[in-house]
């Protein structure tokens, strides 16, 4: 036994698998396990893992690709900690996180599912922004409007929580945001903490890259959690499925997703500020976005 598991799901990670494995490892707590899940892998992804020569790191590997939410699965039924964290391939702890979060998570009542943190998000190695928390509770009609509390590198959860419930392997993309909302149903609420304990990469190979997953993660949310999701949430859905989709010189569909946000949700003025651009090509619609930023950055000096 030990306090805290910590569960890791790779696929196709050799190139920055040994950042995570070691920012684990590098905790200053003490009592945990790691457990890395390989997804089916087919790069050097099991020679990474195995190359560890430490008593506290459990390597699986699946024959085959069967999805992130599979793998966590499998790190539960492996987990024999009192807690649970889970941390993606491609991102690291702080070396405080474990002991931050341990004991945050000592001090909350039963209702409450588990805590989650603070993180600085990179994107091709330069800090893009740090994300802020608050030492607040967190209830279901507060992520209505949007997943506030974060990936899943960013919670610790009681493993009681996990009894006679699994996560949802069908969820390619917003797996995270769907946990949440079915723990929070049950009744849970979950505590931040106002600290920086993570850093999270974005990567070519993200799911925040492939539109096609995005849009059928979106749709299961709206599907199965209609009664939740307010009309804002939807409309964002469709606001940042167009900027992606405006990344990949798209723009007819990125119009097509802004016409759907005005629809759901008519009161957000910034869905009309972009869909105007948006019609008349990559080239205005990508200075707008610089102009955009620009402004933003000049009031927050």
């Amino acid at each position: 036994m030990c306090k805290i598991s910590v569960i890791i799901p790779a696929y196709n990670r050799a190139d920055v698998l040994s950042r995570t494995i070691d920012s684990v490892l590098g905790q200053t707590f003490d009592d945990f396990e790691v457990i890395v899940v390989d997804d089916g892998s087919e790069d050097k992804t099991p020679q990474v893992a195995q190359s560890y020569d430490s008593p506290k790191l459990t390597y699986e590997r699946f024959n085959e690709n069967k999805g992130a939410n599979a793998a966590r699965n499998r790190g539960i039924e492996l987990a024999v900690g009192d807690y649970i964290s889970f941390l993606d391939s491609d991102d690291e702890f702080l070396p405080n996180n474990l002991k931050q979060t341990y004991e945050a998570i000592k001090k909350t009542a039963d209702d409450c599912a588990g805590v989650f943190t603070a993180a600085r998000k990179y994107r091709n190695g330069e800090l893009i922004y740090e994300t802020s928390v608050g030492n607040t509770i967190i209830t279901l009609e507060d992520i209505s409007e949007g997943n506030v509390i974060g990936g899943f590198s960013r919670f610790m959860c009681k493993s009681s929580i996990f009894e006679g419930f699994r996560l949802d392997e069908s969820v390619e993309a917003g797996q995270a945001y769907n946990f949440h909302l079915r723990i929070l149903k049950q009744g849970y609420v979950m505590k931040g903490i106002d600290n920086i304990l993570v850093n999270h990469y974005f990567s070519d190979n993200s799911i925040t890259n492939d539109v096609g997953k995005l849009e059928k993660g979106h749709e299961h949310i709206i599907n199965a959690h209609s009664d939740i999701v307010s009309k804002k949430r939807i409309a964002e859905q469709h606001y940042y499925r167009a900027l992606r989709l405006s990344e990949q010189g798209d723009m007819s569909s990125a119009s097509s997703e802004l016409k759907h946000a005005i629809k759901a949700d008519p009161t957000g003025w910034k869905y009309y500020l972009h869909y105007i651009p948006s019609l008349l090509g990559k080239r205005t619609f990508d200075v707008f976005l610089n102009v955009k930023d620009s402004t933003k950055n000049v009031r927050g000096r």
